[in-house]
C-alpha cells in the first residue's frame, strides 16, 4: 500500500474520531486567555500538538521497524511471556487488600 495512502486513511481516521475532538474540546479550553485572539491561541496548540504527535508517531514507526525482524524470530514465545504476566498480574489482583 502506497505511503500517501497509509497517510490519508490515518489522518481521516483521527481527523473524524470523536475522541479526538471531545478531548481538544475539553483539554484546550482551559489554557485560552479570553484576553487574547482565540485563533492564534488555538493555531499555536494545535500545531504544538501536531508536532509532538508527529514526532511520537514517527519515533513509535522506527522503533517498530526496527523490532520486526526481532519478533518474526521469537514472537510466539515473545507473547507468550506477555500473556502469562498480564495471566499472573489478574490472578494476583483480587488478592491485593
Amino acid at each position: 500500500m502506497p505511503g500517501s495512502l497509509l497517510f490519508r486513511q490515518g489522518f481521516l481516521a483521527a481527523a473524524t474520531n470523536p475522541k479526538g475532538i471531545l478531548f481538544f474540546a475539553a483539554f484546550l479550553p482551559q489554557f485560552v486567555d479570553p484576553a487574547r485572539s482565540m485563533a492564534n491561541q488555538f493555531v499555536v496548540m494545535a500545531t504544538t500538538f501536531v508536532l509532538i504527535e508527529f514526532i511520537t508517531e514517527f519515533v513509535l514507526a522506527t522503533l517498530a521497524q526496527r523490532v520486526t525482524t526481532w519478533l518474526a524470530r521469537v514472537g510466539r514465545t515473545f507473547n507468550r511471556a506477555c500473556g502469562g504476566t498480564f495471566v499472573a498480574i489478574g490472578a494476583l489482583l483480587p488478592l491485593r487488600a
